[in-house]
């Protein structure tokens, strides 16, 4: 109830700090609004917000919004962006002129910039529409940037974490589209001399490589194949560091928070437990379809991948095969209700073993 309590309050412009306290009272929201507009003050809340409590003349923000605006900003004003500030949220065109609760029209600030938005100096204010557009534009940019950079350290926090399959043909439509360089370049020049890589570094064709692995299981089964999962795992790090992603490892206990803030299209990372299992159990060779998923709280995660694209042999055999806790780099394709049941397909860039533990992971 008290989780309740806060999220209704802070939907009605309280800040966390005052919400967390009179909510940690065990006071409900109807149990506010029969106290006097003193005892209302007297427990913290600004007098303005206790007004709108009493005669709720201002609808709350929809769960919905609040979720998306909390989630894209981590809770944090997006000025001073310091995650141990309390926060409201405010709304950049006065609620009472706009009449609008779109999220564009919302911003996280903690009480400091909260006064600065409001307060005037002479003609102008401290902190103009303008300047908090531009500001919450920014810090949302930076938050996707912080969550690739957060999945990163897990991988790097532990020497023997790696990427255990790669989807290539997506991965190098990435790099091209985003210019990405190996940050190994003299691994890149020596896999060009010998043939495993074209001048742009893509994956040479394999029929024309110096080494036959016509018996392998995976495509770099092979002596040679260890230098190319090393390039191929950097080239996957350098394009996660650079590309905006959504953490939903944070996110999978609700539905409604997924809803609030995934879309089509967009990037995401996630640690999870995934299943594995056959698409068809005859296939080999270059022709090895699986498909994998992750299943709980109302919410299912599925792709398909080629198991022929494995980094190594203990990924072919282990750790892409049975139930195994993957960190995956992936692409929304489509989101729907079935059943009951979230359905969230994506295409995987890249799944990977034995990250450091996710703080956030169920």
């Amino acid at each position: 109830m008290g989780k309740l309590t806060e999220k209704a309050l802070v939907a009605r412009g309280v800040d966390t700090n005052t919400a967390n306290t009179i909510a940690s009272k065990g006071l409900t929201l109807q149990s506010l609004k029969q106290l006097p507009l003193s005892k209302l003050v007297a427990l913290g809340l600004r007098k303005e917000s206790a007004e709108v409590i009493l005669s709720e003349a201002r609808p709350p923000i929809p769960d919905t919004t609040l979720h998306s605006l909390l989630i894209k900003s981590k809770r944090t004003c997006c000025i001073c962006r310091d995650p141990s500030k309390p926060i409201i949220v405010h709304h950049i065109d006065e609620w009472s002129v706009s009449r609008s609760h779109e999220e564009s029209n919302l911003i996280v600030l903690c009480l400091e910039h909260h006064d600065q938005a409001h307060t005037k100096k002479e003609i102008s204010q401290k902190l103009s529409k303008k300047e908090l557009r531009a500001s919450k534009d920014a810090w949302e940019r930076d938050v996707k940037l912080l969550d690739a950079k957060a999945i990163l350290k897990l991988k790097q926090d532990r020497d023997y974490s790696r990427w255990d399959w790669i989807n290539l043909p997506r991965l190098f439509e990435i790099v091209a589209k985003m210019k990405v360089k190996s940050s190994i370049p003299h691994l890149r020049q020596q896999l060009f001399q010998d043939g495993y890589i074209n001048k742009e570094g893509f994956i040479a064709n394999e029929k024309n490589w110096p080494t036959s692995k016509k018996k392998g299981a995976y495509f770099i089964d092979f002596g040679d194949g260890m230098y190319i999962s090393y390039y191929l795992s950097d080239l996957v790090d350098q394009v996660l560091s650079s590309t905006p992603v959504i953490d939903i490892t944070p996110l999978i206990e609700s539905k409604l928070q997924i809803t609030s803030v995934l879309a089509e299209g967009d990037f995401i990372v996630a640690q999870l437990p995934f299943y594995f299992a056959n698409v068809n159990q005859d296939e080999k060779g270059s022709s090895q379809h699986r498909k994998s998923y992750y299943r709980g709280h109302g919410i299912r995660i599925e792709y398909v991948f080629n198991a022929w694209n494995c980094l190594s042999s203990s990924a072919r055999f282990d750790a892409m095969t049975g139930r195994k806790v993957k960190t995956i780099f992936a692409r929304v394709m489509s989101i729907a209700e079935s059943e009951g049941e979230l359905l969230i397909s994506v295409s995987c860039l890249a799944a990977g073993t034995a990250f450091k533990t996710h703080q956030a992971r169920p």
